[in-house]
């Protein structure tokens, strides 16, 4: 494979691994510190990337560089697919750490925080009640205005 093939493939593979991770094109130029524009670059192939880049643009995709340099759908989707897995089990593990209680008081703040949404949207649903009806009455004000000025 040629200069001219490996660096079009290249700026595909990175462009594929990071639609994988979900990330969009301005999150990568800020993590790489450079401009979307000049990411937009990267992934269009018009810029030779260096080792640095290619480096670091497999570190935010969280992948090796050998990995990025050939991509192969397959054996991403199965890295992804275990880091989400290793990250799920992981959390699971975790859990023996909580109490029964630990859970309680989650619920009951969860509990709290979904009465106070409520509270505050029946709240905003009677100030736009009342909004209503000021601009209702304000209407019916200026009709009655229009009418005795004609007269």
């Amino acid at each position: 494979m040629n200069e001219q093939t490996f660096l079009p493939n290249v700026a595909s593979n990175i462009r594929k691994c990071r639609e994988i991770r979900n990330y969009d094109q301005a999150y990568m130029a800020k993590a790489l510190d450079i401009s979307t524009t000049a990411y937009r670059s990267i992934e269009s192939g018009a810029t030779k990337l260096t080792l640095d880049y290619i480096f670091a643009i497999a570190k935010i995709l969280s992948i090796t560089p050998e990995t990025l340099l050939n991509f192969d759908e397959n054996t991403i989707f199965n890295i992804y697919n275990n880091t989400v897995r290793r990250d799920l089990i992981g959390k699971v593990d975790n859990l023996h750490q909580y109490s029964v209680d630990d859970f309680k008081d989650l619920i009951n703040m969860l509990r709290m925080s979904h009465e106070k949404l409520a509270e505050m949207v029946e709240k905003n649903s009677q100030m736009s009640n009342e909004v209503n009806n000021v601009v209702l009455s304000v209407t019916n004000l200026v009709r009655e205005m229009a009418l005795l000025q004609r007269k």
